[in-house]
């Protein structure tokens, strides 16, 4: 709890800060040379904050990522490094354009978790649609994946096409109250345009038919054949 504390609220680096751990070598030995592994940690820190300086202070917070897996019980890695490469905040912001470095983005508290994060459908604007951990369902890779798939299969609905060829007319989805008003609004104005334009095409053909009719009444002498052309 503390730790999260210095992540959410103090934003600072902590002293006894949480972290994930994974050597992939024991699945896939190919990873590293022969006899070594791949040792990769993830410790949540905060994102970008006057508070914290990361590029400064990103040798002295490796010591105590290193000293934190000595707690855990694996011991001697500061000695084995070969090679390493640190990711901090400002490399994530700079270096990928992630907003202030943090890369799960939205903070997973209940009020935009799920269904309650932004909508891969954006609402304010006609074909634009959101993509990643910032939006629906979440972040972390796999959730991220998700929300790709959801994104895309919305995208292919709206514009009617499937992996081979058109797909059947998409079935009808629930839509912000912004997007019925607006949808309504167009629709009341092709309606209003459609019957002018119809009043305009009828007075055209009661014109166009009274003139055909004096044309067919008018009286023909049949001695002049050709006044009649």
């Amino acid at each position: 709890r503390d730790n999260l504390a210095d992540i959410e609220t103090r934003h600072r680096l902590s002293a006894d800060p949480s972290m994930y751990v994974q050597n992939a070598c024991v699945t896939d030995p190919s990873l590293a040379p022969p006899g070594m592994s791949t040792l990769y940690l993830l410790i949540p820190v905060t994102h970008e904050h006057p508070n914290v300086d990361g590029r400064r202070e990103a040798a002295g917070f490796r010591e105590v990522a290193i000293d934190q897996l000595d707690r855990l019980g694996i011991h001697g890695v500061r000695e084995r490094i070969r090679s390493e490469r640190i990711l901090t905040p400002a490399e994530w912001k700079d270096g990928l354009e992630i907003y202030r470095g943090a890369t799960f983005n939205l903070s997973h508290d209940l009020g935009q978790m799920l269904h309650k994060r932004p909508h891969n459908r954006f609402e304010d604007l006609d074909g634009v649609y959101l993509v990643g951990g910032g939006t629906h369902p979440g972040s972390g890779l796999p959730v991220i994946y998700s929300s790709a798939r959801i994104t895309s299969d919305l995208l292919l609905d709206d514009l009617a096409i499937g992996p081979s060829g058109p797909r059947p007319e998409r079935r009808s989805r629930p839509s912000d109250a912004r997007t019925e008003e607006r949808t309504e609004e167009r629709t009341e104005e092709r309606t209003e345009e459609h019957a002018e334009e119809r009043a305009e095409d009828h007075g055209r053909a009661e014109v166009a038919a009274s003139g055909r009719t004096t044309r067919k009444t008018r009286p023909v002498p049949l001695e002049h054949p050709r006044k009649a052309r």
